[in-house]
C-alpha cells in the first residue's frame, strides 16, 4: 500500500516541472472540482466546459482451488492462478456556470467490465482468455452553489441525480473456479454491473481554503442508491445503500502548474456489519495542462485503498448485492481533454489575486483593506495575523488601492488572466515625514558629504557637498547616524510625526588614528601636587567621550613638568599626574584595560623654562595614541 502512495506522489511532484498554471478542473461530478473531490469555489458567470475522459482501473487476483470440470473425470487438480479484473469508462461532460455562484453540468458514461483468465493448463483448454460486458453507464445532473464566506474561505453545497441507461446486468461468463456452469453469473468481482440499475441521488457540503500557495478542499455528503437483481440461483434481490461520502484535497497552484492530490471514502450504512466489504476508498494525483486557446489535458493515477475478498463477498452466500458503483481496482489512470471558456487567451472569465500584505520595515503582517478603484467590486481585507488576502475577480486590467492605519497608501496595478492566479505582494510604509540638517567638522566648522541614516530602516542618504541633506522616513522614533571614512560615528535620537517637519544636525569629529598625540595644556594640577583642580574638569569629560567614541583605541597619558624643583621630584610628579588623569577617567567608566601611564618630569619641554608662558607650556598631559 505504501509503495503504491509513494508512486502517485512522486508523479504529482514530477509533474510540477512539466505543466502551466490553471483553474479547477471539471469533476468526476461535472462540475468544478479535483477529480472526486469538488470545489467549493465556481467558475464565473456565463463560463462553459466540456470533456472526454477515458479512465482505467485493473486489480490483479490470486486464487488456488481444485480443477474438476463436469464430464471431464480424468481432469482432477489442484492449481493456482493469477486472472485480473479490468475496468474501463469513458465519459462526456458539459458544464456550465449559470450565476457565479451556480454552476450546473451533466455527464454521461460508457463503460467496460472484463475478466483475463490466465492461460494456465489444464485450465487454459476450458476456458477462454477473457469475459467482458460493455454498454452505457449512468447519466447524471449536478448542480453546485458557493459563497464565499472570508477572502480566503468559501462554503457552498451540490446535489446530484443520475438514471441509469442499461439494466442492473453482470456478464454472463465462466466461474472464476474455471468453468462454465448454465445461469452461472460472475458477480463476486468488484464492479460486476455496469449501471446502478435504479435512480440515485445524493447531496455534498463543501468547503474551500486559499492559504497561497496552497488551496485545500473538504468535502462530506450522503447518497442513495436503489439496486435489483434477479437470476435463477438468487432469485430477485432488492437492496437499498445510504453511503456516507468524504473527501479531502489539496492543490498547489504555482507558476509551473497545478498539481493536486485528493482522497475519497464512502462508508455503507446498512453494511456496516456485513461481512466482505471495505469502505470504496481511493488515493488520486493529478496534474492539468493547458492552452490560451482554452483547451486543457489532465493526467490522474488512481490507487485503491479497499481489499476484497470475493470468496467472502460472495452474493451467494452473503444474499448482498455488490457495493453500488463498485469497488476500486488496485491501481488506475485516467487522461481526459476538454475545453474550458475560461481559459481562453487569458482574457475571460475570471481569475485570482492572492498574496500577502506586510511592513517594509519589519516584515510583519499588516491588516489592510485593498480597493479595485473604478469597480463597484466590494473592498477586501488582508488576514491580520498573516498579512494575506485572496479573491476571485472577472479577468481585466485593474488596479488596487492598498490602505492601513498607520502607513502610507499604496497602489498596484494587476493584470487578471481567465483560469489563472495572479500573485500580488505589497509592501506598506508606516506614514512618515522627511527629516533635514546639515552635518559640519566639529574643530574646522567645513561641510561634511557623511552618509545620514536610520537604524532599523532602509533609509538613507547622502549630504550634499553643501553638507545638507534631506531623509525621507516613517513616523516613530529613530536613531539617527551620520558616518564618513576619518571621522566618529555622530548620531541623535530623532521623533518623527506624520506631517510635522523634523531637523537634526551633526558636528563630527575626526577619528584617533595611532601615533598621534593630543596635547592638553589646560589639565591644571594644585601647585606641586597631583591633585585635579575642579576647573579641568570639563576639559577631562571631554577626553573621555571622545575616548568612549573610539571604543578600539588604547592610549598612554604621558605627564611633563617645568624645569622648577629637582629632576627627581619634577619625573615623580609627572607620574603622579598622568595616573591622576587615568584614575578620574575609569571612575567616569572607561575600561583601565584600555590606559597605561608614564612621566617624563622636566626631559621633554615644548618651550623655553626661562619664562613664565614658556614654563606653563611645558606643564602639560599628553595622550598618545597607540
Amino acid at each position: 500500500m505504501s509503495f503504491r502512495i509513494l508512486l502517485v506522489s512522486l508523479l504529482v511532484v514530477t509533474a510540477t516541472a512539466l505543466v502551466s498554471p490553471a483553474d479547477a478542473m471539471p469533476s468526476w461530478y461535472g462540475v468544478s472540482g479535483l477529480y472526486r473531490v469538488l470545489d467549493a469555489r465556481s467558475p464565473s458567470q456565463g463560463s462553459y466546459s466540456t470533456y472526454l475522459s477515458t479512465s482505467y482501473e485493473f486489480t490483479r487476483v490470486w486464487d488456488t482451488f481444485r480443477f474438476t470440470p463436469p464430464e471431464y473425470p480424468d481432469v482432477d487438480t489442484t492449481i493456482t492462478v493469477r486472472d485480473t479484473e479490468h475496468y474501463a469508462d469513458a465519459t462526456f461532460m458539459i458544464g456550465y456556470a449559470i450565476r457565479d455562484n451556480i454552476e450546473a453540468a451533466l455527464t454521461i458514461c460508457y463503460r467496460l467490465n472484463a475478466y483475463q483468465y490466465q492461460q494456465l493448463s489444464p485450465r487454459s483448454d476450458f476456458v477462454g482468455y477473457f469475459d467482458a460486458a460493455w454498454g452505457l453507464g449512468d447519466f447524471r445532473t449536478s448542480v453546485k452553489y458557493s459563497y464565499q464566506l472570508k477572502d480566503w474561505l468559501y462554503i457552498g453545497g451540490a446535489g446530484w441525480f443520475s438514471l441509469p441507461l442499461s439494466k442492473t446486468w453482470a456478464d454472463s461468463a465462466a466461474d472464476y473456479d474455471g468453468f462454465w456452469y448454465r445461469d452461472d453469473v460472475r458477480i463476486q468481482v468488484r464492479r460486476p454491473f455496469l449501471s446502478t440499475g435504479k435512480p440515485a441521488f445524493g447531496v455534498l457540503a463543501l468547503c474551500t481554503a486559499e492559504y497561497p500557495p496552497i488551496v485545500g478542499h473538504v468535502n462530506a455528503g450522503f447518497s442513495y442508491y436503489t439496486q435489483e437483481y434477479a437470476d435463477c440461483t438468487m432469485g430477485t434481490v432488492s437492496q437499498t445503500d445510504a453511503v456516507i461520502d468524504m473527501g479531502i484535497g489539496v492543490e498547489a497552484p504555482t507558476s509551473l502548474g497545478v498539481p493536486f492530490m485528493e482522497f475519497t471514502a464512502r462508508y455503507l450504512v446498512s453494511r456496516s456489519g456485513s461481512e466482505g466489504y471495505g469502505m470504496p476508498a481511493r488515493l488520486c494525483g493529478g496534474f492539468r495542462i493547458t492552452e490560451d486557446t482554452g483547451n486543457y489535458f489532465d493526467l490522474i493515477g488512481i490507487v485503491g485503498l479497499t481489499k476484497h475478498d470475493r470468496d467472502i463477498a460472495n452474493p451467494y452466500i452473503t444474499g448482498e448485492l455488490p457495493v453500488p458503483e463498485g469497488i476500486p481496482g488496485s491501481w488506475g489512470i485516467m487522461i481526459a481533454m476538454g475545453f474550458d471558456s475560461e481559459l481562453v487567451g487569458g482574457e475571460s472569465g475570471s481569475g485570482t489575486i492572492g498574496g500577502t500584505i506586510l511592513d517594509v520595515n519589519t516584515g510583519e503582517p499588516v491588516q489592510a483593506t485593498i480597493t479595485f478603484v473604478d469597480t463597484d467590486f466590494p473592498p477586501i481585507s488582508s488576514d491580520p495575523s498573516t498579512g494575506i488576502f485572496n479573491v476571485r475577480i472577472p479577468a481585466g486590467l485593474y488596479v488596487a488601492r492598498i490602505e492601513a492605519e498607520g502607513y502610507t497608501p499604496g497602489s498596484v496595478t494587476i493584470s487578471v488572466e481567465g483560469g489563472r492566479a495572479s500573485p500580488v505582494d505589497v509592501l506598506l510604509s508606516p506614514a512618515g515625514g522627511t527629516l533635514t540638517g546639515f552635518v559640519r567638522d566639529r574643530e574646522t566648522g567645513a561641510p561634511l558629504q557623511a552618509i545620514v541614516s536610520a537604524e532599523g530602516t532602509d533609509a538613507a542618504v547622502s549630504a550634499n557637498p553643501s553638507g545638507d541633506f534631506s531623509l525621507d522616513l516613517p513616523a516613530g522614533t529613530w536613531t539617527v547616524t551620520a558616518q564618513l571614512d576619518g571621522y566618529m560615528t555622530a548620531s541623535q535620537t530623532v521623533a518623527i510625526t506624520t506631517g510635522s517637519p523634523a531637523a537634526a544636525d551633526f558636528t563630527m569629529t575626526q577619528a584617533l588614528v595611532s601615533g598621534q598625540v593630543l596635547t592638553f595644556a589646560n589639565i591644571y594640577f594644585d601647585s606641586g601636587s597631583a591633585t585635579i583642580k575642579s576647573s579641568s574638569y570639563g576639559v577631562l569629560d571631554d577626553i573621555f567621550s571622545l575616548l568612549q567614541q573610539n571604543p578600539d583605541v588604547h592610549v598612554e597619558i604621558v605627564g611633563h613638568t617645568d624645569s622648577d624643583g629637582s629632576e627627581s621630584s619634577n619625573q615623580r610628579l609627572s607620574e603622579q599626574r598622568s595616573q591622576s588623569v587615568a584614575n578620574y577617567l575609569t571612575q567616569k567608566g572607561l575600561p583601565a584595560s584600555r590606559l597605561s601611564t608614564s612621566g617624563r618630569g622636566e626631559s621633554s619641554p615644548v618651550a623655553s623654562n626661562s619664562t613664565s608662558e614658556g614654563k606653563a607650556q611645558n606643564r602639560r598631559i599628553e595622550f598618545h595614541v597607540m
